[in-house]
């Protein structure tokens, strides 16, 4: 998650509702300030933390915000050869990650964390009975609530791994997505 000093944009026919530049945004995070005066949330201004709209008790367009949109960082999977299955070379370039969301298509990441679990040898084969973490870093794919997500594996030999999710409503600190 990020802490943004953004900008507000006026609503259309208002001068006291405005929108947030970057949407959702972390309930409570939010400082909205006019000169030297920090505004109180429920007395001088509300909030729609989901969309960003911040409507003020007084017409004004001199204020400042800061606030922290929440966001998807990383996506990690864990990945298990079948018993009797040929091992897997999952090296970064070898085997190749794309992610695609709605607005989003990024392929060929290569730059993705491998962390080996358990009993896993130190080799970047998954062979049976190992299980590697792949995380993926998302940052800039502006990932968050409610938004449906496709990641797939390539290994260089082997099945397409295809992961389709939908991220909850509301996103915690570490969640577990199945």
């Amino acid at each position: 998650m990020a802490s943004t000093t953004g900008s507000l944009t006026s609503t259309a026919g208002s001068g006291t509702s405005y929108n947030l530049t970057l949407t959702p945004v972390l309930a409570g995070s939010e400082s909205i300030s006019s000169g030297s005066t920090t505004l109180t949330l429920g007395t001088d201004y509300s909030v729609n933390y989901d969309t960003g709209r911040v409507t003020l008790t007084k017409s004004s367009s001199a204020f400042k915000p800061t606030y922290t949109q929440y966001r998807i960082d990383s996506i990690e999977v864990n990945l298990g050869n079948a018993a009797g299955g040929n091992p897997v070379d999952l090296a970064p370039g070898e085997t190749l990650v794309s992610y695609l969301d709605d607005d989003t298509v990024s392929e060929g990441i290569s730059n993705f964390a491998l962390t080996r679990q358990g009993r896993a040898d130190n080799d970047n084969v998954l062979e049976a009975g190992e299980v590697f973490t792949i995380s993926v870093n998302t940052k800039t794919f502006g990932l968050t609530d409610r938004d449906e997500f496709v990641l797939q594996i390539k290994p260089p030999g082997g099945a397409v791994i295809r992961i389709v999710r939908r991220v909850p409503n509301r996103i915690e600190g570490a969640m577990v997505v199945d």
